[in-house]
């Protein structure tokens, strides 16, 4: 059975949300990690959080996730802020952070076709972590966000990574979000950074750009697949849509023997839309997904014909 491992901390977040304030587990390992599960890949979870935090892990069991929890003394804790309109820019403030993963990887983690990183700040997932995992030789997937955030006063402020060259030569696929990739490339341009960004050694190099789409970089092909968003029907959460991206890349990368990237990409995209409107990563299948990118298929025809 094909299985992905998921690797980073576990959160607990504060949301504030268009006048609404809730509370919600997060972090890459579930928003990624669930929608896996959801979509039926078998699933496993290496992360960090306080053992006074374990309840967190019970949604994750519920959707027949195996977790290896390594306790430490406290579970990261974010306020993620949208003040403005857009659903592309948000401010966070971090009040605790969780202990660094040792080099040490459980066994069955190590079995994984997949082992997507999902690190929240530049010291979660150290550089031996990474090379401890190619060495096994496994697929490994990075979702670079938590290397370009440093922590100022609480306030995550984002920077340049110093690490990069020698993290990025272990890994194959890549995942940045548009304002990430200018600053580990110093590219404006989505094209430019994601050519950049597979010098440095991924295969394959992901960036989103919220409304405006997603752009899929193959170096073995040396081809570009520009990706579209998918207008939400309503707006119940964003925070994760991106984690849920991914986790919608890497289920259909793995099922799709032929590798096609422009219907891998958009449906990873669909992923995200149909996530934000439910504001959970719990409510997918492909049966889902696919149906609800045949309807902007025909709607789209139907458009074309009128022109």
């Amino acid at each position: 059975m094909v299985s992905v491992g998921v690797v980073g901390p576990l959160t607990k977040d504060r949301i504030i949300f268009r006048n609404k304030e809730w509370e919600q587990i997060g972090g890459t390992v579930y928003y990624t990690g669930v929608t896996l599960a959801s979509l039926g890949i078998n699933t496993l979870i290496y992360t960090t959080l306080s053992k006074n935090d374990e309840k967190l892990l019970e949604e994750l069991s519920r959707e027949n996730i195996k977790i290896f929890p390594r306790w430490c003394e406290k579970t990261t804790y974010f306020e993620n802020i949208y003040p403005k309109k857009t659903l592309d820019y948000r401010e966070q403030i971090v009040t605790q952070i969780s202990q660094p993963f040792p080099i040490l990887t459980p066994k069955d983690i190590e079995s994984c076709d997949i082992v997507h990183l999902g690190p929240l700040n530049k010291f979660d997932i150290p550089l031996e972590f990474v090379k401890h995992i190619k060495d096994l030789g496994v697929i490994t997937s990075l979702d670079a966000q938590g290397y370009v955030r440093s922590i100022e006063e609480g306030r995550v402020v984002l920077s340049d990574w110093k690490d990069k060259h020698a993290v990025l030569s272990y890994i194959d696929i890549i995942k940045v979000d548009e304002t990430e990739a200018t600053i580990l490339t110093g590219k404006t341009d989505p094209e430019d950074a994601a050519k950049e960004l597979s010098v440095y050694g991924p295969k394959l190099a992901v960036i989103t750009y919220g409304e405006k789409g997603s752009l899929v970089y193959s170096k073995n092909e040396d081809k570009f697949f520009h990706i579209p968003a998918y207008k939400p029907e309503k707006i119940r959460d964003v925070t994760g849509a991106g984690d849920v991206y991914m986790g919608g890349f890497l289920y259909f990368y793995l099922s799709s023997p032929e590798k096609n990237f422009e219907f891998i990409g958009k449906s990873a995209a669909m992923c995200a839309t149909v996530k934000i409107e439910s504001g959970s990563p719990l409510n997918f299948s492909r049966n889902k997904i696919e149906k609800r990118l045949r309807i902007v298929d025909v709607n789209e025809s139907k458009n074309n014909s009128k022109l």
